[in-house]
């Protein structure tokens, strides 16, 4: 357990700083030499700490337990490392002279995987959209056999998260993630669809999109409400509502819920082996069929085939991305994406991917047709209303206003406030914030890393620090 954690502590600097000075063993108070020194070469931080994580693998007991670190989270953990490293690796230019050494990482992702994938200890639970929903929403994981480690939350031991923050606490998910979702026949939305306003946005959708972003006509049981949740286009209109707890059993309040929150789940297990084995070239349709597709089963989409067209939208986002597998590889990063929102690895996969540029994109959300009023919820009758200033309500009275959410683009001196349309008078939402290009500019490799702090090279100047900074 600890050569795991030493592991895991190791690799997150590696991802931060891109090198650290490695230490096998204890430090004596009056060692200057080790306090002091710079940071190791990352191929000789990165094999010990593949070197730890295998003897947690070789060592660790198996156990039922999914609250305890057992064997298979220790290979879930080096799934995620050595995919990670991989990937890194094959895609990031300013340690090509490391490109030839991606592949030993990709095929130990493949192992780990494979250990869990063979063991039949785990499986993809339920079936259809609530399926999906209770790995979020649920009181008690303890034996959900989609589950290799959680976080177990309950009311009489006080432990109680804040889950409930998630809809509509100071932000909401872009539309780019929405955008993602394929159609339920299996096909990517087209230029059309992007155009459709919230209330149609969700219609012929993996069902996946309205367990993860707030539909229309949603009603939050859970802070015992009876009417349905209006979007707010201050944050961009697509309220977050995975891991929202449901009932008043799980829904406490601020820092009140007990729903179970996954760590490791099977289906990123899964997600993994097809990626890496794609990245390595070895991909068959046996292999998504044991993988993406019992996703895809579970919530009753359309199976991937390894011949599944390019679709130029993620191949714009992915440029990078090439060889004879470069479809399935763009396709997989699609599934990854919308099976995984919001569980927190979005970032780490873009940085992975040397997918920064993807940051320069203003974030959007809803879109509409033009300034006025609209119903959001589903239900024929008006609930938002978006105007260009306080001066021009478009001919609508304080009465007629007075039940609706009123938003402008502009305050009564015409000073932009937070949001705006991306086409003028219509378009999707934007943020003034992100109008800035030079701020939002996305400077490879330098902002793959974070940069060393002032204090830490006051009190060790032989530190380095990272690439481009």
């Amino acid at each position: 357990m600890a050569r795991l954690c030493r592991a895991l502590q190791y690799y997150g600097l590696i991802k931060n700083y891109g090198s650290a000075p490695w230490y096998s063993a204890p430090i004596a108070t009056d060692d200057e030499e080790a306090l002091y020194k710079t940071q190791d070469s990352r191929s000789l931080v990165v094999d010990s700490v593949m070197a730890d994580l295998q003897y947690a693998c070789d060592y660790m007991q198996e156990g039922s337990s999914r609250t305890r670190v057992t064997r298979y989270a220790a290979l879930g953990y080096m799934a995620r490392i050595a995919l990670h490293e991989g990937t890194f690796r094959k895609y990031h230019e300013e340690i090509s002279e490391l490109a030839g050494t991606a592949n030993s990482f990709l095929e130990k992702a493949v192992w780990a995987t494979d250990e869990i994938m063979s063991s039949g200890q785990f499986e993809i639970t339920g079936k259809g959209a609530a399926a999906y929903r209770d790995l979020f929403t649920n009181p008690d994981l303890s034996k959900n056999k989609e589950i290799i480690l959680f976080s177990d939350y309950d009311k009489d031991l006080n432990r109680k998260n804040n889950t409930s923050t998630v809809l509509n606490w100071q932000w909401n998910l872009s539309r780019s993630l929405a955008d993602s979702y394929l159609k339920s026949d299996g096909t990517p939305i087209t230029e059309a669809d992007r155009t459709k306003t919230f209330v149609d946005m969700f219609t012929d959708r993996d069902p996946r999109m309205a367990e993860t972003i707030m539909y229309p006509g949603f009603i939050n049981e859970g802070d015992n409400s009876t009417l349905p949740t209006k979007i707010v286009l201050d944050y961009g209109g697509l309220g977050q509502i995975k891991f929202l707890p449901r009932t008043d059993a799980t829904y406490g309040g601020w820092g009140e819920n007990i729903t179970d929150l996954p760590i490791i789940r099977y289906a990123e297990i899964l997600l993994i082996n097809a990626e890496a084995k794609a990245e390595l070239g070895i991909l068959t349709q046996n292999d998504l069929n044991a993988t993406v597709n019992l996703l895809r089963s579970r919530v009753e989409m359309p199976e991937m085939t390894i011949n599944v067209p390019i679709d130029p939208a993620l191949e714009a986002l992915y440029p990078s991305v090439s060889g004879a597998l470069k479809n399935v590889i763009l396709e997989i990063r699609r599934e990854r994406r919308v099976e995984l929102a919001c569980e927190g690895f979005r970032y780490d996969d873009t940085m992975r991917w040397a997918a920064g540029s993807i940051y320069e994109r203003p974030f959007e959300g809803v879109y509409l047709p033009g300034f006025g009023v609209y119903d959001c919820t589903g239900d024929g009758v008006p609930d938002v209303a978006l105007f260009k200033s306080p001066n021009d309500k478009m001919g609508y009275t304080d009465e007629e206003l007075k039940e609706l959410s009123v938003y402008y683009t502009e305050d009564e001196n015409g000073a932009p406030k937070q949001i705006y349309l991306s086409e003028g008078d219509k378009g999707n939402i934007r943020f003034y914030s992100d109008t800035d290009e030079d701020a939002n500019k996305f400077i490879a490799p330098k902002y793959y890393y974070y940069p060393l702090s002032k204090d830490e090279l006051v009190l060790n100047p032989n530190l380095k620090q990272p690439i481009g900074w």
